[in-house]
C-alpha cells in the first residue's frame, strides 16, 4: 500500500471500518501512513453514490434568508476589526456573535466585495450568512448539487468541480469537503492557482486524534468511511500545504460533544440517522449529565489541540 500523500510504501498499517451514518454497515479497507499518520482509503468504491443518499446534509434545501441586514453588517465589520467608530462599538456590546463570525475574524474578510467561493458548499448555507451581513461576491462551488442556482448578481450556487471554476479568488473555503476529494496533491495545486496572492484559506476538517482513536477505535464518528478518502493528521496536513506553496497562520480546533456521543453510539452498533436509539432523533438517549461531561472531554482536548476536527487558516507563503 501506497501512501497517496508522501509515497511510503513501508510499515502502513490496514484495517476495516464499517459505514455507520446510514447504518449500511460495509466494511471498507483503509490503511495509517507510517510516516505522515493519514488515515485513507485503499481504493474508492465504484458504488460511491449509494453512499450519498438524497436527503444526505449537504444537500438539504434549507430557506435561504437572502436579505442583507444593515445591522448585522454594523456588527459584523465590528466583530471582525473592520471598523472601528463609536456606532460598531455600540453595535456589539454585551452581543455574543454568531460562530461563523470568528471565521471572517481570522480570514481578515474586512472587504464586504472580497471575491469569495466555497468549495463543496452543497446548499450554500455558510454563503447565505456571509450575504445577510453584506458580503457580496459569494461563489459557491459543487459538483454534486442538482443545477446552477443564480440567487442575484451577489450569489450564485454553480454545479462546478474546483476544476471548473473560472476565475481568481480573495477568500477559498472549504467546510468538511477536503476529506471527500481524491488526488490531494491535485486539489492543493488548484487551490494555489485560485487564491489571488494576498489572500487567505480556511479549511476545515476531521483530524486523526489520538486520544479518540485510543478510546473508540475504528467506531471514532469523524472516520466516516467510505465518503471519507482521507482523514489527515496533522503532521501530513501541515506537510501537504507546506509542499504546494501555502503555510499555516492559524489554527482552531473547533470539535463538539457530537465526536463522543456519536462514537459511543457507533461503539454499541447504533447508527446515527434513522436508529430509534440514536441521540440525533432520541434525547433520552443520553443523559444531560453524560452530554456535559462529553462537552466538557472535548473542550479539554480542542484546548489541547488533540480533538477531532480542526480549523486551519492558510496563506500563499512570502
Amino acid at each position: 500500500m501506497k501512501c497517496a500523500l508522501c509515497s511510503n510504501t513501508s510499515g502502513n498499517a490496514s484495517f476495516k471500518m464499517k459505514e455507520m451514518m446510514y447504518g449500511f454497515k460495509d466494511e471498507f479497507n483503509y490503511f495509517v501512513c507510517r510516516l505522515c499518520e493519514c488515515i485513507q482509503i485503499e481504493s474508492i468504491p465504484d458504488n460511491l453514490s449509494k453512499f450519498y443518499p438524497s436527503h444526505y446534509y449537504s444537500y438539504h434545501n434549507v430557506n435561504q434568508h437572502l436579505k442583507h441586514s444593515w445591522f448585522r453588517t454594523i456588527q459584523c465589520q465590528a466583530y471582525i476589526g473592520a471598523k472601528k467608530d463609536w456606532l460598531h462599538k455600540l453595535s456589539v456590546w454585551k452581543y455574543r456573535p454568531p460562530a461563523f463570525y470568528n471565521h471572517l475574524k481570522l480570514l481578515k474578510l474586512y472587504n464586504l466585495k472580497a471575491k469569495v467561493v466555497d468549495i463543496g458548499s452543497g446548499n450554500g448555507e455558510f454563503l447565505s450568512w456571509m450575504y445577510g451581513v453584506g458580503y457580496s461576491d459569494l461563489t459557491g462551488a459543487d459538483p454534486f448539487i442538482e443545477k446552477d442556482v443564480i440567487f442575484n448578481k451577489e450569489f450564485r450556487l454553480l454545479k462546478q468541480s474546483i476544476y471548473e471554476l473560472d476565475r481568481k479568488f480573495d477568500c477559498i473555503m472549504l467546510h468538511h469537503s477536503l476529506e471527500h476529494m481524491d488526488e490531494q496533491h491535485k486539489v492543493f495545486d488548484r487551490l494555489y492557482e485560485l487564491l489571488e496572492p494576498d489572500g487567505n484559506m480556511l479549511i476545515r476538517i476531521p483530524i486523526v486524534s489520538k486520544p479518540l482513536m485510543e478510546e473508540y477505535g475504528t467506531n471514532v464518528v469523524s472516520l466516516d468511511p467510505p465518503r471519507h478518502f482521507f482523514i489527515h493528521s496533522q503532521k501530513s496536513f501541515k506537510m501537504l500545504a507546506e509542499q504546494h506553496g501555502f503555510e499555516i497562520y492559524e489554527t482552531v480546533f473547533d470539535a463538539t460533544e457530537f465526536s463522543y456521543w456519536a462514537s459511543e453510539q457507533y461503539k454499541n452498533d447504533i447508527y446515527l440517522n434513522g436508529h430509534p436509539q440514536s441521540y440525533l432523533t432520541n434525547k433520552n438517549a443520553f443523559s444531560e449529565e453524560q452530554i456535559n461531561v462529553f462537552r466538557a472531554k472535548i473542550q479539554d482536548l480542542n484546548e489541547r489541540s488533540e480533538s477531532d476536527n480542526v480549523c486551519y487558516y492558510l496563506r500563499k507563503k512570502i
